[in-house]
Formats: C-alpha cells, sequence, structure tokens
C-alpha cells in the first residue's frame, strides 16, 4: 500500500478554540502548527466584506516544505463552528 492508501481511512482531529472573532488580529487570527499523519496543518480565519456582507472565512493548510509534496496531500474533513451566542445558528460542514 502506499503512504496515501494506508492512511485514507484513518481519521485525526484537530480543535483549535479562538474566544472571539471580533478581537483576532493577523497574528492571533491562526492556530499553531499541528502534526496529523506526519505533515504540518493549521487552521486560519479571517472576516471578508463583500458587497457590504460580512463572512467569516476559515481556511486549512497543509505547511509542507517541498511544493511536490504539498500536490500529493489529499484530505477531506468536517467543520464544526459552535456560536456561543443566544439564538445563533451553529455550524456542521463536511468536505
Amino acid at each position: 500500500l502506499s503512504r496515501q492508501d494506508s492512511m485514507a481511512a484513518v481519521p485525526a482531529e484537530f480543535k483549535w478554540h479562538f474566544p472571539n472573532i471580533a478581537s483576532l488580529t493577523p497574528a492571533s487570527a491562526h492556530s499553531a502548527i499541528r502534526y496529523l499523519h506526519g505533515l504540518p496543518w493549521l487552521i486560519s480565519i479571517e472576516t471578508e466584506v463583500l458587497n457590504d456582507v460580512k463572512y467569516l472565512a476559515i481556511y486549512s493548510f497543509c505547511c509542507v516544505e517541498s511544493t511536490a509534496q504539498e500536490w500529493s496531500v489529499d484530505a477531506e474533513y468536517e467543520l464544526l463552528l459552535h456560536a456561543h451566542a443566544p439564538n445563533a445558528a451553529s455550524i456542521n460542514s463536511k468536505v
């Protein structure tokens, strides 16, 4: 089996808690690098405004040093975003 085939069904979990989106700065808008199956990953968030509507953008990055290694990364993830404000909606999305 190739490395990719042998790890295809092995789940890994990466949780990152940020207390207040409004207080994020460029330095605090990303997680520390966490190694999952030997590859370095991080989560980055930012707010974006499009047509006067504010959105929350969430990105996951594989932070490998080699471009050749980067293009061989294949990941499937589930995003759970829990809102703590009263009457706010939570999100559960699989990609």
